[in-house]
């Protein structure tokens, strides 16, 4: 062994492997020696088994026989009952590797796991070799996949293929229309102007298509073509959004006949996130994907002759009457304080039920509370249940709503609330922040930027306005251009904005817009869907002494507002720079009117530039 990987190996790369599995199964042989419940089996699958093939993930591609003996591990010690019991798995491997919001219980799947740590490696340019060692197998494999779910963005479009390569702005390739003609995607870009050739366009492909390849940005200032993990906001590859790539792109083997509906998207996020504890949100998992040891589900996998009630044999034991339905648990529900009546003419499924009682608790009050004693009655229910088939105690529904308000009461007082620190501080710093046009400092420029988009509208409108510390204009101007969705419109007339003011050799500038998410990626978070125009920001802010992006409300930002609305209305006039619209000439008088600041016109100021130049 060196560093974790063995030195050398032979053909069996399992038995190579051996000690990932030894040391797997030494931590599942001390954990089964403890009574663990399933929600502290949870935390250590995660937390420990998960992370044990990590380091050598990253460079070995496992052997999918080897893979499939950790799952059945896992499967196994979270199933089990305990260290001598093997218990039963009711549900598959494939649903529970799901993430908790899809209705699993997130473990990973170790093949797809394995792919997503090697195409961490960063060897895309490698070449292809013959009769290749382990190592090296592994590594091609991570490239694959890599390429295969990669986007490229265009800038030059010297290295991309109109018809093999991935590169439109919604992730899908084009069709080839002439298999004898492979052309590079910058034989459609204009020469000279690092546009869109639309005549060419047009003459290539269907309307349908060529509207793609005109919505999709290009890089008008960088010069390389680059590769985009679209799946992640940096536009970089990660090994989370790599395993969710690979789980979602997994063929799923035919589901054969189901016993029960899907749930409601929203049900797990419900559970999952509702204030209780770990066990008690487990509980409720199981309950709503009828996974709860009732005699209805022992008798449909043959481990009961009956179906039966074990209380009284007079119904068949399922999910629903156990928990809602019984004559005993009717009994408890209607004499706690939520005075619940449940017949069987509201109710089909548990899931469907607990949820409509979730958003009815809402629309009460935002506490809690009621939720928290309905999953406190649910749980004592179990309870109850549970103590009258295997301790035989007598049900006694009165003992059972004391309990349940017990424990309801111990959870409210060792609950700790406290509000998230981000939510709070961001409030803060929104109702201090003015809700006005605010001047830069003397000797900066101010843009503001906007865009106009709509989904049932050909073209975005793009709109910038520059003032000086006197909120004199300076310039503006405005644009039309075919854009997928509103942040990349915002995204363009920001580099639309910086071009212009990097022409003009301004040295020191403010670029403010009222997109959140578009401030955000320029100072440090980028996003693929539109990174290739966000490299074109960075390098143009090398061009400027200082550069500061800023974000402010709507209200703040409705001059650039009511120009790009202008313009998508078609309503600008060609010369609004010097004569400017009513609406907007009462926005820019109301800006100049809270200014301390009254500074007479000098023809050498900046407003000496001529706007017709830069062409509206």
């Amino acid at each position: 062994m060196y560093l974790g990987i063995p030195a050398t190996w032979g053909r069996a790369k399992s038995q190579s492997l051996n000690w990932i599995m030894e040391r797997v199964q030494d931590k599942v042989a001390e954990w089964k020696e403890s009574l663990l419940n399933q929600a502290g089996k949870e935390i250590l699958v995660k937390a420990v088994i998960q992370a044990i093939p990590t380091y050598a993930m990253t460079i070995l591609k496992f052997p999918m026989s080897f893979c499939k003996k950790l799952n059945a591990l896992v499967g196994n010690f979270w199933w089990s009952r305990n260290h001598n019991k093997r218990g039963v798995h009711w549900r598959k491997w494939e649903e529970i590797t799901k993430s908790k919001a899809e209705g699993g219980m997130g473990f990973r799947d170790f093949p797809l796991q394995n792919l997503a740590h090697i195409s961490k490696q960063d060897f895309l340019s490698a070449p292809k070799v013959k009769c290749a060692s382990w190592t090296w197998t592994s590594i091609e494999e991570g490239r694959k996949f890599i390429l295969a779910n990669c986007r490229w963005g265009v800038a030059k479009g010297d290295k991309i293929s109109v018809w093999r390569d991935s590169w439109l702005w919604n992730g899908t390739n084009l069709q080839a229309w002439d298999n004898g003609h492979d052309p590079m995607v910058k034989d459609l870009i204009a020469q000279g102007n690092r546009k869109w050739d639309t005549r060419k366009i047009h003459a290539l492909l269907p309307a349908s298509q060529a509207t793609l390849v005109l919505q999709t940005p290009l890089g008008l200032v960088g010069e390389e073509d680059k590769l985009i993990w679209p799946f992640n906001k940096s536009g970089n590859y990660c090994i989370r959004t790599g395993y969710h790539v690979a789980r979602t792109s997994k063929p799923q083997p035919p589901s054969g006949p189901s016993s029960s509906t899907s749930a409601p998207k929203d049900l797990c996020p419900t559970i999952w996130g509702c204030q209780a504890p770990q066990k008690l949100k487990l509980f409720l998992w199981k309950a709503s994907t009828n996974s709860l040891v009732v005699k209805r589900n022992l008798f449909r996998r043959k481990m009961a002759s009956s179906d039966l009630f074990p209380i009284w044999n007079e119904a068949s034991e399922t999910v629903e009457h156990v928990l809602l339905l019984c004559p005993l648990t009717r009994a408890v529900w209607f004499g706690s304080p939520l005075q619940i009546t449940i017949s069987l003419d509201n109710l089909s499924r548990f899931d469907l039920w607990f949820l409509q009682m979730v958003n009815k608790f809402k629309q009460l009050t935002a506490e809690g509370s009621e939720l928290a004693m309905l999953i406190s009655f649910l749980w004592a229910i179990w309870k109850g249940r549970n103590n009258a088939v295997f301790q035989s105690v007598t049900p006694n529904p009165s003992q059972t709503i004391r309990q349940a308000l017990i424990n309801w009461q111990d959870r409210l007082n060792t609950a700790e609330v406290t509000p998230p620190e981000s939510t709070s501080n961001q409030g803060r710093v929104r109702r201090n922040r003015a809700a006005h046009w605010m001047p830069p400092p003397p000797g900066t420029i101010k843009i503001n930027t906007d865009a106009g988009w709509a989904k049932d509208q050909p073209l975005a409108s793009l709109a910038f306005l520059a003032r000086d510390h006197s909120g004199q204009i300076l310039i503006g101007g405005t644009a039309g251009i075919l854009a997928a969705s509103p942040l990349v419109a915002e995204t363009e007339a920001l580099r639309e904005a910086m071009i212009m003011a990097s022409n003009l050799n301004w040295g020191n500038v403010h670029f403010e817009s009222d997109c959140q998410l578009l401030i955000d990626t320029c100072n440090g978070k980028k996003l693929g869907e539109n990174q290739i125009i966000l490299e074109d920001i960075q390098l143009l802010k090398a061009n400027f002494q200082s550069c500061l992006f800023l974000w402010v409300p709507r209200e703040v930002n409705q001059a650039a507002d009511n120009i790009a609305m202008l313009h998508q209305q078609h309503s600008l006039p060609s010369n609004w720079t010097f004569n400017l619209p009513p609406l907007l000439a009462r926005i820019i008088k109301r800006d100049r009117d809270r200014l301390d600041l009254r500074i007479p016109h000098d023809p050498r100021r900046l407003m000496s530039f001529d706007p017709r130049g830069m062409g509206s």
